[in-house]
């Protein structure tokens, strides 16, 4: 999971997103944790279930049972819960229990994977930020030109969750991310990938 840098430039692999320094291999990651959890075929014992609750559940249990350099994904992949504002506060609190691994220590900048459901990117006056569902205090910041690199990649994704205002799809981020400082965290790289209502990936094409 872990790439090396490569030379600047528009990345090579539509699959993939990042920023010049780094390259990482996302978009087979997010194909083979769907597989593992079972989202990637559709099972009609699962109609009206699979909510973020559910995905978040098979996700983090798929993550558990792959290895990166000797320990479980799971350590470091964070999927949201199921927002409920109840409770948000206990919710807020174990991400951050969960993501206190990405603090910078002894001069490394350690890396996590977040996979949510993408909601919107915005431009405020300190650069843009990506909000992911059932995150709503939790933003990600991202450089323009990774974010304006995404658009043009994935532009055939944006068209179709544009395009359909009733059966309306869903855009899965897995991003990597560090943290700036305590509770503020960068995106790093990015795939999106293209699922329908029931999460089951797409292609954006005919």
């Amino acid at each position: 999971m872990m790439g090396r840098g490569v030379a600047s430039g528009e990345p090579s692999d539509p699959g993939k997103v990042a920023a010049p320094r780094q390259r990482m291999s996302l978009r087979a990651l997010a194909h083979f944790l769907f597989e593992r959890a079972g989202f990637n075929r559709w099972v009609p014992g699962m109609a009206g279930k699979r909510n973020q609750g559910v995905l978040c559940r098979h996700l983090m249990e798929a993550a558990a049972e792959i290895t990166v350099k000797g320990k479980p994904l799971a350590e470091r992949l964070y999927v949201p819960e199921q927002f409920s504002e109840t409770s948000k506060a206990a919710a807020a609190q174990r991400r951050c229990d969960k993501l206190f691994i990405l603090l910078p220590h002894e001069g490394q900048s350690p890396l996590a994977v977040i996979m949510g459901e993408f909601k919107i990117c915005e431009t405020t006056a300190f650069g843009r930020r990506v909000w992911i569902k059932h995150m709503p205090d939790t933003p990600l910041l991202i450089a323009g030109k990774v974010w304006e690199r995404a658009r043009r990649v994935y532009g055939a994704d944006f068209e179709v969750l544009d395009a359909h205002a009733g059966r309306k799809p869903r855009l899965v981020m897995t991003a990597l991310v560090r943290a700036k400082r305590e509770h503020v965290y960068e995106i790093d790289a990015l795939n999106l990938m293209l699922v329908n209502e029931q999460w089951i990936p797409q292609s954006p094409r005919p």
